[in-house]
């Protein structure tokens, strides 16, 4: 009798369904709270990515004009306006980073977030 017992206790001691339903019900509600949330993250990251490279489009334009300024440069394009084509030139863009639109008005598009640049090519700042 007593073998019979300690079988029937050891037969006994995994999960009932209604746990492993309700483990799986719980892990479902986290699962379609967080997925959201980390998608707005990648877009926040995106947006920031395209964010810099508009600030480092315009720190190049800045240092261009700063050094076409100067008489003894030989620095090529210095006689030409820019154009939202060779303004991106200046920098390394960001992996997957594209530049559109025309001058004075041009948009950096970094996994589908855009941030755009508006400048004046014919100002001595570049912006």
């Amino acid at each position: 009798m007593r073998i019979l017992k300690e079988k029937l206790a050891a037969a006994q001691r995994g999960f009932t369904l209604i746990e492993l339903v309700i483990v799986i019900v719980i892990i479902g509600i986290l699962a379609a709270v967080a997925i959201p949330q980390f998608a707005s993250v990648t877009d926040d990251a995106n947006s920031g990515v395209a964010n810099a490279a508009v600030g480092a489009v315009r720190s190049a334009i800045s240092t261009r004009n700063a050094q076409c300024l100067n008489p003894a440069t030989t620095l090529a394009g210095c006689t030409t306006a820019l154009t939202c084509a060779t303004a991106f030139a200046l920098i390394t863009p960001p992996a997957g980073a594209t530049s559109t639109g025309t001058s004075p008005a041009c948009t950096i598009t970094v996994g589908g977030e855009a941030s755009t640049l508006t400048y004046n090519p014919t100002s001595t700042s570049g912006t």
